[in-house]
């Protein structure tokens, strides 16, 4: 006995991995990334002060353009680290290299980041600061290390989840496509097959029983449509399919001496239900093959339960 069951209208909903990983033009691409420099740049600049009392508009305009010279160094050690060491270490699992390319950029982001402190802003906005400590090294390397890499480490994190994501569409297109390439080739295989049975077995029954000959050549018609037009499409209605399969298995029983040898039954109203073409007619089809001719009527019992969320197909 073959028992398989089918989980054929459990709902998936891939929006959010659609939003990730989806190839958007390049100005919005553009548009993204100034957004998220934007927001962080405000984010950076609300962190100088816990309270806004005495918060003047000259205290925000030099937090503002102090964050605004620190911002280079934050974005390019954020596409350093999230686009050529996540490309050519990371993903590729050279994680000795990567570590070590990871801690030679932190120093020398941090060196640079001092630099402009130095140079550019201390001179600018806090010079009273400067002539108290005037010499270069006087400040805390870790410290810099960690403001920047908070960005970076956010920003890694981004590429890596959208990386994975991708990956993971890519791999379940891939399955989709097999699967239909696996379908498209049992459709092949099945109808040829069949045909040629049918017809011996209706040419047979001509002289015998023209009636039911006549019906058979109206179930071969109509099983031979589906197959042409109906099966060619991604879904299909269950109540086609389930007209296929028991056309085909009357038309089977032609040459059966007890047409009680299958008993087939549906349990459940399969209006409105779709599923993939032709995915019940191997499991019959073997029956067929394969079935033992000796068994007690009825030798096989093919059986489907329709529920709201499956359906179960035994043989």
């Amino acid at each position: 006995m073959t028992v398989a069951a089918f989980g054929l209208l459990l709902p998936c909903n891939r929006a959010a991995m659609n939003i990730l990983t989806k190839d958007h033009p390049t100005h919005i691409r553009a548009f993204h990334h100034i957004l998220f420099w934007t927001v962080l740049l405000l984010f950076n600049v609300s962190r100088f002060q816990k309270t806004f009392v005495g918060y003047t508009f000259e205290t925000f305009y030099t937090n503002l353009l102090s964050e605004i010279f620190e911002l280079p160094v934050l974005i390019f050690a954020s596409y350093f680290t999230g686009y050529y060491l996540l490309q050519h270490f990371f993903i590729r699992r050279k994680y000795l290299s990567f570590f070590i390319w990871l801690a030679v950029s932190a120093v020398f982001f941090a060196l640079l980041l001092r630099s402009l402190i130095y140079f550019v802003e201390l001179p600018l906005f806090y010079p009273d600061y400067l002539a108290q400590y005037p010499n270069f090294f006087h400040f805390n390397i870790f410290q810099h290390i960690f403001y920047i890499y908070t960005t970076v480490g956010i920003f890694f994190t981004i590429r890596l989840v959208k990386h994975l994501l991708k990956i993971q569409q890519s791999k379940s297109q891939l399955e989709r496509q097999n699967m239909k390439s696996e379908l498209a080739l049992l459709r092949t295989q099945v109808n040829p097959h069949f045909l040629f049975n049918t017809l011996n077995n209706i040419n047979t029954l001509v002289k015998k029983d023209p009636d039911k000959a006549n019906q058979s050549i109206i179930k071969l018609s109509g099983i031979m449509r589906y197959m042409l037009f109906e099966a060619q499409q991604d879904k299909v209605l269950l109540e086609s399919e389930l007209e296929y399969l028991e056309s085909y298995i009357d038309l089977q029983r032609i040459r059966l001496e007890d047409e009680e040898y299958i008993k087939y039954a549906v349990e459940g109203n399969p209006r409105g239900i779709e599923i993939t073409p032709m995915l019940f007619i191997p499991f019959v089809e073997n029956i067929f093959k394969h079935g033992s001719k000796t068994q007690k009527n009825p030798a096989f019992h093919i059986h489907l339960k329709i529920t709201p969320n499956a359906v179960v197909f035994r043989a």
